[in-house]
């Protein structure tokens, strides 16, 4: 393990933008996978492989690549002292709420919805986009909604919730201890959990009551 370990990171340091984009699209598609299959009885063939490759276009090209650069690149531009040889604990602080105040909620979830939406609504075609940013402008700012009588979650804040509770920790960590280029794998790593509950409660727009 030990030996493993020393030579990914090896590849990584001298890769770092490959390694981003094979763990965020590996995590995706492996975890989707795994979802659809616990969902579906174990039974292959009623995997939605249009979903699965949606999920791993997010995770190579978004997760992966794109995050690397606002982790690497954008956030240090705003944060200049965070790739400092040993940034202070206040520093990382900073630069991990720019992430989960800014980036998660204003950039990666409509991406995110923007994805769904490609994803389970073929028929849409070129309107899936437009239909993903309409949906989270819908919600972003809504705590709850009534209907028959009854308040009930929206689909937003929930998973807004649940990505501040795991990434407002795990990103302060991040930028405080690793090395830049093992920023993208850790919160890849962390991210697992985070992908299961957004696959297992949010990937099947049809089972929202949206229409």
């Amino acid at each position: 393990m030990a030996f493993v370990a020393r030579s990914f990171n090896a590849w990584a340091a001298a890769n770092p933008v490959s390694a981003a984009c094979f763990f965020g699209g590996g995590k995706n598609v492996g975890v989707d996978a795994c979802v659809q299959l616990a969902t579906a009885g174990g039974d292959v063939r009623q995997m939605d492989l249009r979903r699965s490759a949606c999920f791993l276009a997010f995770g190579t090209l978004w997760i992966g690549g794109a995050q690397y650069y606002i982790f690497n690149r954008l956030i240090p531009r705003l944060v200049p002292a965070i790739n400092a040889p040993n940034p202070t604990f206040a520093t990382a602080l900073k630069a991990g709420a720019w992430d989960w105040a800014v980036h998660m909620p204003f950039f990666y979830l409509p991406v995110f919805y923007c994805v769904r939406e490609v994803a389970t609504k073929p028929e849409l075609g070129a309107d899936a986009i437009p239909s993903g940013i309409a949906c989270w402008r819908e919600n972003i700012l809504v705590d709850s909604v009534k209907r028959g009588g009854r308040v009930q979650k929206t689909f937003v804040l929930e998973p807004r919730r649940r990505s501040t509770m795991i990434f407002g920790p795990v990103q302060t960590l991040n930028f405080w201890l690793m090395p830049t280029h093992l920023r993208v794998p850790t919160v890849v790593t962390a991210a697992i959990v985070w992908t299961s509950l957004l696959s297992m409660s949010r990937g099947d727009r049809s089972k929202q009551g949206e229409g």
